[in-house]
C-alpha cells in the first residue's frame, strides 16, 4: 500500500511545537536554531534598544566567543534571544589598560594591543609582574554605600602560572576574588577589606582560552573613589586583558565597551508583532535566566503600567499568570526554576478566558487562585518584560511559541520537560 505523509508533514514543519492538525503552533520562533513558522521574523518581532550590544556565540567545549550587535537589532545567536535591562559600565578605558589606568605597585608593564580579544579584535593588552604585589588600578568612580555592584573583565594566561591573585574593586574598602585560568575555570578565594563584603564570584570559559571572571560586592560605607583592581599574579605572571566592566547590579550583564567615558547599554525591548489577544490560547517560553529575580516578567504586556495582565512571571517562588490589575490567576508553586539550566514554561488559557493551566519544568496545576475571574490577553507580549514592567527577566530566550487552542494538563507537562 502507498504511503502517505501525515497531515502535519503537509502544512507544517516536523520542528514545531503542537500535538495534532489542531494544537500545532500559530507562531514558533527557534532562536538557537535560527528557525521560524508563522512568518518571518522581521514579521513576528521588533527590537527596540537604542545602543550597540554584544552576545555569546559558540559553545560546547569552552568555544564562545563575543558577537556585536547594531542599535534596535534582535541579540539572536546560537544561544538564543539575549533580552537585558539597562546597564552602565563605570569603568572608562574598558579595554585600554594603559589610558588612566594606574599601576599601583609599580610592578606591571602594559602592551597594547597584543592578542585578538574574545571579539576577534586586535585589541587585547597584555600585563606583565614584575615586582610582587603588583596591580594595577583603572580610573575612579563612585559605589553607593551597601549597594551591590558587580565587576568583571576577561582574561588569558599569556606567561607565568594561571592564576589572577585577585580581582575586584574599591577605594581602599576592598571586595576581591581570587581565579583560576585552565581548564573550565575555577573560584577561588576571596578576599575583603574595610567595610567590604563579597557577595559572589564566578568565572566563564570562552573560546582561545579566555575567560571572563566576575565578582560581586558592597561597600558598607559606599566608595566614593573606586576603582577596578587587577593583581595578575606573582613576579614574571603575563596576562591578557580586555573588557574590564564595573556595573550596578548584582549579577553580571554583557560587555559594554568604554572608552574616554562610562557607557550605558538600552535595554531590549522586545515586542511581538502578531496578532495574539485571542480567547483560547496557549504560550510556551524556553529560557536561561542570568539571575532568578522575584517578579520578574517572563512574558509580559506591553502596556505602559505594571498592572496590564501578564502571560507569565516568576514570583520567587513559583510560576504566576496575573490578569489586570495584577491579580494573580494561576501558578505552580514548584521553587525548580534555574539559572544553570534552561527553564520551559507554559500557560494556557479557554475561550472564555475562565479555565487555565500552567506549567514549569514539568511540574504543573489547573487550580485558579482567584475563581471567577476572567482573564483577557493583552494585545502586545514583550518577551523578558521591559523597564515600566520592572523587574525583568535578563538572559537568553531560546524559544518562544504561540497557538490558539486551549491544551490539556498532560500537553502543558509534556511541552515543559525537559
Amino acid at each position: 500500500m502507498p504511503s502517505f505523509p501525515s497531515l502535519k508533514a503537509m502544512s507544517v514543519p516536523d520542528w514545531v511545537l503542537g500535538f495534532n492538525t489542531a494544537n500545532w503552533a500559530t507562531v514558533d520562533m527557534d532562536f538557537a536554531n535560527g528557525r521560524y513558522f508563522g512568518d518571518t521574523l522581521a514579521n513576528l518581532l521588533s527590537c527596540s534598544r537604542a545602543s550597540t550590544g554584544y552576545a555569546l556565540k559558540g559553545g560546547g567545549d569552552r568555544g564562545a566567543t563575543l558577537v556585536s550587535f547594531g542599535t534596535n537589532t534582535l541579540r539572536i545567536t546560537d544561544h538564543g534571544l539575549l533580552v537585558e535591562e539597562a546597564r552602565t559600565n563605570l569603568c572608562v578605558q574598558s579595554q585600554d589598560f594603559i589610558t588612566t589606568w594606574t599601576d599601583a605597585g609599580s610592578g606591571i608593564t602594559a602592551l597594547a594591543n597584543q592578542a585578538t580579544a574574545p571579539d576577534g579584535t586586535l585589541t587585547a593588552d597584555k600585563l606583565t609582574v614584575s615586582g610582587g604585589g603588583a596591580n594595577i588600578q583603572s580610573g575612579t568612580f563612585t559605589l553607593a554605600t551597601s549597594t551591590s555592584y558587580t565587576v568583571s573583565a576577561y582574561f588569558k594566561v599569556s606567561a607565568g602560572d594561571s592564576t589572577i591573585t585577585f580581582f575586584g574593586a574599591g577605594d581602599g574598602n576592598n571586595f576581591l576574588n581570587a581565579f583560576t585560568l585552565i581548564g573550565a575555570g575555577s573560584v577561588g578565594s576571596s578576599l575583603t577589606q574595610g567595610s567590604a563584603t563579597v557577595i559572589s564570584a564566578s568565572i566563564e570559559a570562552l573560546a582561545n582560552g579566555w575567560y571572563r571572571c566576575q565578582v560581586t560586592g558592597q561597600i558598607a560605607a559606599g566608595g566614593a573613589n573606586a576603582r577596578v583592581i587587577i593583581y595578575p599574579g606573582a613576579v614574571s605572571n603575563a596576562v591578557f586583558a580586555w573588557g574590564a566592566q564595573a556595573e550596578l547590579g548584582a549579577f553580571p550583564t554583557s560587555y559594554i565597551p568604554t572608552t574616554t567615558a562610562t557607557v550605558t547599554r538600552a535595554e531590549d525591548v522586545v515586542t511581538t508583532l502578531f496578532t495574539a489577544n485571542t480567547l483560547p490560547g496557549w504560550w510556551v517560553a524556553r529560557f536561561t535566566p542570568f539571575a532568578l529575580t522575584t517578579t520578574a516578567r517572563i512574558l509580559g504586556a506591553s502596556g505602559a503600567t505594571s498592572n496590564a495582565p501578564m502571560i507569565m512571571q516568576w514570583s520567587g517562588s513559583d510560576l504566576r499568570a496575573d490578569g489586570a490589575g495584577d491579580v494573580p490567576l494561576i501558578q505552580v508553586v514548584s521553587g525548580n526554576m534555574a539559572v544553570t539550566y534552561e527553564n520551559r514554561a507554559c500557560f494556557t488559557y479557554d475561550a472564555d478566558g475562565l479555565n487555565f493551566v500552567i506549567g514549569l519544568n514539568s511540574l504543573w496545576s489547573d487550580t485558579e487562585i482567584n475563581p471567577g475571574t476572567v482573564y483577557t490577553p493583552p494585545s502586545v507580549i514583550t518577551v523578558g518584560g521591559k523597564a515600566a514592567d520592572a523587574p525583568r527577566m535578563n538572559g537568553y530566550f531560546t524559544r518562544v511559541a504561540f497557538g490558539h487552542t486551549f491544551l490539556t494538563s498532560a500537553q502543558v507537562q509534556s511541552l515543559t520537560t525537559p
